[in-house]
C-alpha cells in the first residue's frame, strides 16, 4: 500500500497530531460488523440401561436361566441394529474449518453429484471447489513482519494480519489487516502510519468493505469503500488533508466487475491459487472507480536465506490492466513461501529512483 511513498522522500512536511477526519456516516449504515458468538456446546444425555420387562408380570419368575438367556438376547439384537444403522449413516465429508475434503471431492466427480463450477473463466480453477480452494491458506492469528529497505537503509515495516474471522452484514467472514510504518530514522524524511482493513465474505471470498487510514508528513487520508454485489456497484467515500493541496473529499459509486477483489484483500487472495513455473493467474480487482484486472506469471522455484532461516520459495512477476489499457507500474517482483499457506517471504518494486525492498522479518503461522 505505501511500500511506494516510502521511497518518495521531499521537504519536510507535517501534518499536526491532533488534526483528525470524520467518518462518513453514510458508511456505517452500509457496513455493520459484529463478533461471531460460538454456539453453546449441548452435552448429550447419558444413555440409560436397558430395561428388561418380563412378559409374565405380576406371576411368579421363572428361572433365572430364562431371564438371563431372554436379556443376552435382547442385547445381541440391540448390538446387531446397532452396527447396522453405523452401515447406513453417511459420513460427514465437510472438514472442521467447512471445507471440502479433497478426497470426497475426487470421489464426487459423478453425473448425479457434478462438481461446482469455478467462478469467473478469467480465474485459474486448480485445487479450487467453487469458490473456495480446496486448502484454506489463512489462519487466525497469522501475522507476517517484512522489514522495508530504501537504498540498502531499513525504512520501516510492513505487517500482514489475518484476523479472527467476524459476522459481516449477516454472513461469516474474513478480517484481513495491512500496516505500513516508517521507522524513527525515516521519519525524520517522510513519516508514514498507514493501515487498511478488509472484510471479505468467507463463503465467495469476495470483498464486502475496505477502510484505508493513511497518517503521513505531508497527508491525512480515510476512505472507505462498499461493494453491493447485488446491483455490482461499488461505493467510495474519501477526505484528504494535504500540507500544500489543502482539504478535499470525494463521493461516489462506480459499474464494478463480478468477482472484483480490492487493492487489499488482493494480496491476500493471491494465496489461494496453486502456483507453478510457467503458470499465469489472473482476477479482478475494484478501486477507486477503477476496474483492473491483476495478472500474475509464475516465473521459478527459488529457495532464499532469510532472517527466518531459509524457505523454499515461488516467484512471480504481476502485471495490470486498468480499464482494458495495460500500465506500466515499474518492475515489481513477489516471492511466495512455495507450500499451502503462501506466506509472503520478499517484495522487489523498482520505482523512478532505486529499488525498494521487503524481506520477512518475523513469521507468526497463526492457529
Amino acid at each position: 500500500m505505501s511500500i511506494l511513498l516510502l521511497g518518495c522522500a521531499g521537504r519536510i512536511l507535517q501534518i499536526k497530531d491532533g488534526q483528525g477526519l470524520d467518518v462518513d456516516q453514510d458508511y456505517g449504515k452500509m457496513v455493520q460488523v459484529s463478533t461471531i458468538v460460538a454456539e453453546p456446546v449441548v452435552e448429550p444425555l447419558p444413555e440409560s440401561e436397558p430395561q428388561i420387562v418380563s412378559k409374565n408380570k405380576g406371576k411368579k419368575k421363572g428361572k433365572k436361566g430364562s431371564e438371563k438367556k431372554g436379556a443376552v438376547g435382547k442385547e445381541v439384537r440391540n448390538e446387531q441394529s446397532e452396527a447396522a444403522n453405523k452401515k447406513k449413516k453417511p459420513q460427514n465429508k465437510l472438514s472442521k474449518k467447512g471445507t471440502m475434503d479433497s478426497n470426497f471431492v475426487s470421489s464426487n466427480q459423478t453425473t448425479k453429484n457434478p462438481p461446482v463450477q469455478r467462478q469467473p473463466e478469467i480465474e485459474d480453477a486448480e485445487n479450487f471447489l467453487g469458490r473456495r480452494p480446496l486448502v484454506d491458506p489463512f489462519r487466525p492469528g497469522e501475522k507476517t513482519i517484512l522489514n522495508i529497505s530504501y537504498f540498502a537503509v531499513s525504512a520501516g515495516e510492513l505487517e500482514l494480519q489475518v484476523l479472527p474471522d467476524k459476522q459481516v452484514n449477516g454472513e461469516k467472514a474474513h478480517h484481513w489487516k495491512v500496516y505500513a510504518r516508517s521507522n524513527n530514522l525515516f521519519s525524520r524524511i517522510y513519516k508514514v502510519d498507514d493501515s487498511a482493513d478488509t472484510y471479505v465474505s468467507y463463503d465467495s471470498l469476495l470483498p464486502i468493505s475496505l477502510q484505508i487510514h493513511l497518517k503521513e508528513s505531508a497527508q491525512l487520508k480515510e476512505s472507505r469503500t462498499f461493494f453491493d454485489w447485488e446491483k455490482l456497484k461499488g461505493h467510495f467515500w474519501e477526505k484528504r488533508i494535504h500540507k500544500e493541496k489543502g482539504e478535499r473529499a470525494k463521493n461516489f459509486e462506480w459499474d464494478i466487475l463480478p468477482f472484483s477483489q480490492n487493492v487489499i484483500s488482493a494480496a491476500f487472495y493471491l494465496r489461494t491459487f496453486t502456483m507453478k513455473p510457467g503458470k499465469q493467474l489472473a482476477f479482478r480487482v475494484a478501486d477507486e472507480g477503477k476496474n483492473i484486472v491483476f495478472t500474475a506469471v509464475v516465473v521459478k522455484e527459488e529457495r532464499l536465506k532469510t532472517d527466518i532461516g531459509e524457505i523454499d520459495t515461488i516467484l512471480i512477476k504481476p502485471k495490470i490492466t486498468v480499464d482494458g489499457v495495460f500500465q506500466q507500474v515499474g518492475e515489481i517482483l513477489v516471492w511466495l513461501s512455495n507450500d499451502d499457506r503462501k506466506f509472503i517471504i520478499r517484495l522487489e518494486s523498482k520505482i523512478k529512483i532505486g529499488t525498494i525492498v521487503a524481506k520477512i522479518k518475523s513469521l507468526d503461522r497463526g492457529t
